[in-house]
């Protein structure tokens, strides 16, 4: 595993289209309970949509492919994208929609990590791309041995990034260099882990899917330096890990596409006694659902075919 320093610069151009001019149409219908400024990105049916926040307003519309994982970031006010029509990430004007840069990879990537002025991208190539968000160049890639299928996580402090291979092995990266500090053999089958993992306190949450009905939470301890160092526990969950886990402070949420929610609270203790389950919903659904969830305050939201 290395560092290949190889600049590439963004463009400023829209991708190449048959398409000589489109018009976004939109119909708005209820008032406003607050009066709130900005703008609001969604992506629904391959485009990206700016809404005004405080009238509803469509701003702008850009269309960047059919994704089963749309990503939108922010970056100095700004939407950071994934299309997947060129397999390229963008930067647009949250208020106009106006594309600032375009940084084409040329295959299919994970979802960016956002972490500071920089994006990191796993691309199926096994190339971890490090993008400067103030201007779209590539500084330069970590070139792994095998497929990169799920986006990194950061460690709390930022100096550390978790990297899970398409099969067997869990890679820690440093921030500092660009090298690596260490690989922990999980054992996981290639494609079964679709979500990055979780870094909750000195502890790193991994989600295994195995056949259809089920999955494997896997929790890790980190060692002083923040490498992976050894599994404390193993725990059965039912339904696959679609959607990516949660965390605020000592708490740690996970969803499954059956609607089976545990919520676990972890320790500072390096052992699976830290690591205790306070809160579960049962499975709600037989079937495959995929579901959205968000942690704000003491509550779960969750997004499947009602909103909970």
């Amino acid at each position: 595993i290395r560092f290949v320093a190889d600049e590439a610069p963004a463009t400023t151009g829209d991708a190449a289209s048959p398409v000589v001019a489109s018009i976004a149409l939109a119909h708005r219908r209820g008032g406003t309970e607050a009066a709130v400024d900005g703008t609001v990105c969604v992506h629904v049916d391959g485009a990206a949509y700016g809404l005004d926040t405080a009238t509803g307003v469509l701003r702008w519309r850009q269309f960047v492919g059919f994704d089963i994982e749309p990503s939108i970031a922010r970056f100095e006010g700004d939407v950071v994208l994934r299309s997947t029509l060129d397999h390229s990430l963008l930067r647009l004007d949250s208020a106009t929609g106006k594309l600032k840069w375009r940084h084409r990879i040329g295959q299919p990537f994970a979802p960016p990590l956002v972490l500071g002025e920089r994006a990191f991208l796993a691309d199926e190539t096994g190339r971890l791309h490090v993008i400067r968000l103030t201007d779209g160049t590539r500084s330069g890639y970590l070139q792994f041995a095998q497929s990169l299928r799920t986006a990194p996580m950061a460690d709390r402090r930022g100096g550390r990034l978790y990297l899970v291979g398409d099969h067997s092995s869990v890679y820690t990266i440093s921030l500092e260099d660009f090298s690596c500090r260490g690989v922990y053999y999980l054992g996981h089958a290639p494609g079964s882990v679709a979500v990055p993992p979780a870094v909750v306190l000195n502890k790193l949450a991994l989600f295994e899917n195995q056949g259809v009905e089920s999955s494997l939470l896997h929790l890790l301890a980190l060692d002083e330096s923040g490498v992976i160092a050894d599994e404390i526990l193993e725990q059965r969950l039912a339904g696959l890990v679609t959607s990516e886990a949660l965390v605020r402070g000592r708490r740690l949420v996970v969803i499954t596409d059956r609607g089976q929610i545990n919520a676990y609270e972890a320790g500072t203790q390096a052992d699976a006694s830290s690591f205790t389950l306070v809160a579960t919903r049962e499975p709600t659904s037989s079937t495959s659902v995929q579901r959205h969830a968000l942690l704000g305050d003491r509550h779960i939201w969750v997004a499947d075919n009602q909103l909970t």
